[in-house]
């Protein structure tokens, strides 16, 4: 996991979660292969799903996330440097919309060169 996803990550999830704790989370890609963003959610989870399309660390069900539908039932959906890896990227931003309670939260953070922007900027 780059420094760059802790440090943007991070701070966008305590600053939603003001206090709130037994969440239950949804991180897509969630394969640990240099670090994992598990750490900063767990500690403010009652349940977490590691969703992933191979089996290993950090995973508990293998499967594509363009297909997997709960309908309102995570707190937080968190997908870290995964949509350059598919071209199924919107098709995981709907489905990750439609998996979320009303007022949660969908972090997701993706490489791209050139200078950082964010929504709004």
């Amino acid at each position: 996991m780059h420094q760059a996803v802790t440090d943007w990550v991070f701070p966008a999830f305590h600053n939603w979660r003001d206090g709130r704790t037994n969440l239950k989370v949804l991180e897509i890609g969630s394969l640990d292969i240099n670090g994992s963003v598990r750490p900063m959610f767990k500690p403010f989870a009652s349940k977490y799903v590691g969703l992933d399309t191979q089996a290993g660390p950090g995973v508990d069900i293998v499967y594509d996330a363009a297909k997997y539908t709960k309908p309102n039932a995570f707190d937080v959906v968190v997908c870290a440097e995964v949509f350059e890896h598919t071209p199924e990227w919107q098709t995981i931003i709907k489905k990750s919309y439609k998996n979320l309670v009303d007022g949660g939260i969908f972090i997701a953070t993706m490489a791209r060169g050139g200078p950082t922007r964010t929504l709004g900027s």
